[in-house]
């Protein structure tokens, strides 16, 4: 289902653009192509499982993410329960790869 608007606000707080964040490490990342926001900017563009997405639209085999950074690609991933459920998934890829 697609839903037409004007306008989209973001209630939860944290900053969820990553082009917005003040942090040398994230402007890196970015500036190399190494990561990139979801289309809606509401987190890091990634995998369900974590693997972060290049600007290429490569997922990464290096590079993970988990909880708020991934809540444009899951949306409940914001509270406790399901960021430890994408921790274990993300824990158990890591060991079988």
């Amino acid at each position: 289902n697609q839903i037409q608007a004007d306008v989209l606000i973001n209630c939860i707080g944290s900053e969820s653009n990553f082009s917005n964040l003040d942090s040398p490490l994230v402007k890196n990342l970015i500036s190399h192509g190494s990561i990139r926001n979801e289309d809606l900017a509401m987190g890091l563009d990634a995998t369900p499982d974590g693997s972060i997405i290049d600007t290429n639209g490569t997922p990464s085999a290096t590079l993970h993410t988990l909880g708020t950074a991934l809540k444009g690609v899951l949306w409940e991933s914001t509270a406790i329960p399901e960021i430890r459920v994408q921790a274990n998934k993300l824990a158990l890829k890591l060991l079988h790869s």
